[in-house]
């Protein structure tokens, strides 16, 4: 409920933050959140930053909000962590027309496809 009275109150704000934004939401309903934040975001000219582990939500987005979708990963045996744009992974656009991203997050892909095109020393150098 708070998200829906922060998207569509008179007065937005111009940036949200919410953490998981399925929790407590049931799967087949997600599709309808991801269109509200949408549409929001286009239509009040505010920002939405989230974070989930629901491929669910991947499966649904429309092409902006993937082109401004990042994925994070922690480092093997690091506390360090990867956030790159999905966009930026190796042939993502194709395998995201046929596979979908929820499959492939799901099955791993994202964070292989990190971890196999990481630069580790500039990672190392910035830590």
């Amino acid at each position: 409920l708070a998200m829906l009275a922060a998207l569509l109150g008179k007065n937005p704000e111009g940036l949200y933050f919410f953490e998981e934004i399925d929790t407590g939401i049931h799967p087949v309903r997600l599709h309808l959140l991801m269109d509200l934040i949408e549409r929001q975001t286009e239509k009040q000219g505010i920002q939405v930053i989230t974070t989930t582990h629901a491929p669910t939500l991947l499966t649904v987005m429309n092409d902006q909000t993937f082109e401004n979708t990042s994925v994070v990963c922690r480092l093997e045996d690091s506390s360090d962590a990867i956030i790159r744009p999905v966009a930026e992974l190796p042939n993502v656009r194709e395998l995201r027309q046929g596979q979908g991203l929820g499959r492939l997050h799901e099955s791993g892909w994202m964070e292989n496809a990190l971890y196999f095109t990481e630069d580790y020393d500039e990672v190392e150098d910035n830590s």
